[in-house]
């Protein structure tokens, strides 16, 4: 149903993408509805849309998870910043793509956290992988105690 792997990137992997997304270049777009009917914003980067690469950091970010998740083809990906507030914010539950095996990367740990409805709540800790399928409804939340709430949600097709 779902799996939880810490630790998933050796120390050189997991600088290659904390160091590519956590620098002044790394562009950030806003977003004002992160789920439809929530009120909440984030800023994102779409990797790949619709099965291509969407930026220049696609290959960089994505060779990575590609070869160690045995991927066969990505349909979507994207990295999430979410900003702190004082209170956690909550969003709503959705579905990312039904035909799909979703993986969230988790880059810094903070107390947000992504919940799996009626399985379970997976707290945000760094360089931890969840792997679901994706007739899972899921939601996510921000953070209180650090400045953002940074994952990598990749949906994809194994490769058998």
């Amino acid at each position: 149903m779902y799996k939880i792997i810490d630790d998933f990137l050796n120390e050189k992997e997991y600088s290659i993408i904390k160091n590519t997304i956590i620098n002044n270049n790394f562009p950030w777009y806003y977003v004002d509805v992160i789920t439809t009917g929530d009120d909440e914003s984030a800023f994102f980067h779409l990797l790949v849309k619709k099965g291509k690469s969407n930026s220049d950091y696609t290959s960089g970010i994505m060779s990575i998870f590609e070869e160690k998740l045995n991927i066969e083809k990505t349909f979507r990906s994207k990295v999430n910043l979410y900003t702190r507030t004082d209170n956690l914010k909550i969003h709503k539950y959705h579905y990312d793509n039904i035909n799909s095996k979703i993986a969230i990367f988790y880059l810094n740990e903070n107390n947000g956290y992504t919940e799996l409805k009626d399985i379970t709540k997976i707290e945000s800790k760094k360089n931890r992988l969840l792997i679901f399928d994706g007739d899972i409804e899921h939601r996510s939340t921000n953070c209180t105690d650090k400045k953002t709430r940074i994952n990598i949600n990749i949906n994809y097709r194994e490769d058998k």
